[in-house]
């Protein structure tokens, strides 16, 4: 049985447990370049990193920070989110396959839209394990066969053999979603913690946005092997899937979508202003 689902709400049917989004908005950032450079992980050096696949700011170096990059070049649909967003290179049987975007939902829930803060500039998140040999159990990486927004397979934990005819293959991911309140670098990913059933846990107290994002690749078919960068000239399995983001939103615009989209609880498209 085909599943055909918006990629916006792909994360209701995986768990019962997740929150129905009740505010969201937007972004599609198309991919601005390759390079072997972490500002995170690897800050400062050059070459020494894995190679990532960077969308959104096009003048991330690797000793960028959020404020360098604010009002800076963007290839996101909103000129003012100049964030940097990367993830280790895609290769298909040892080759390198370049993707098509990524697509940036930013969510409230019930629970979390009256208390919900924006990003603070600066703040750096990871999502997944770049040492990871099996599925992710709590659906902060999954895997799907995409149609534009719709998902045409999955989601699903492990990643799959083959995507069908006119579709794209997609790497997904969930930020967490709790705030230390003052800790802006997320090497150690210690400034922020994903909620629980009990809300965000102690020694996170500030509600963020939930970040899911989805990266398009213009594969289809039988897959082959896929495997991700690790370092320079060296690949590993898809499991060690895993991404980045450095915030450098416009803070006056990212207020204000937040107030009137997420805290208003109001599902706004895609962002292009």
């Amino acid at each position: 049985m085909i599943i055909r689902i918006l990629a916006a709400a792909s994360l209701l049917l995986m768990s019962g447990e997740t929150p129905k989004a009740t505010g969201i908005f937007n972004v599609v950032c198309a991919y601005a370049k390759s390079a072997n450079i972490d500002p995170i992980a690897m800050y400062g050096h050059v070459g020494m990193s894995m190679k990532h696949d960077f969308f959104g700011a096009t003048r991330v170096s690797a000793t960028s920070q959020g404020p360098d990059l604010l009002g800076t070049g963007t290839t996101c649909t909103s000129k003012h989110d100049p964030s940097a967003y990367w993830a280790p290179s895609l290769y298909r049987n040892g080759k390198q396959v370049v993707p098509v975007k990524t697509k940036i939902y930013y969510q409230s829930t019930e629970e979390t839209a009256k208390h919900v803060e924006p990003f603070p500039v600066g703040l750096q998140m990871l999502v997944g394990d770049k040492a990871g040999t099996t599925p992710h159990d709590d659906w902060t990486v999954w895997f799907s066969c995409a149609r534009g927004d719709e998902a045409i397979s999955g989601p699903q934990r492990e990643a799959p053999k083959a995507c069908p005819a006119n579709t794209e293959f997609q790497i997904n991911f969930r930020f967490p979603e709790c705030w230390d309140g003052h800790t802006l670098a997320g090497r150690s990913q210690r400034n922020v913690a994903y909620r629980t059933a009990d809300g965000c846990p102690r020694g996170y107290p500030v509600d963020l946005p939930r970040m899911i994002t989805h990266i398009h690749y213009p594969i289809n078919g039988d897959l082959g092997t896929l495997t991700l960068s690790t370092a320079p000239g060296k690949e590993a399995g898809i499991y060690t899937a895993h991404m980045d983001f450095l915030n450098a939103w416009d803070p006056k615009t990212l207020k204000e979508r937040v107030r009137t989209c997420l805290q208003a609880q109001v599902k706004c498209g895609t962002l292009k202003d």
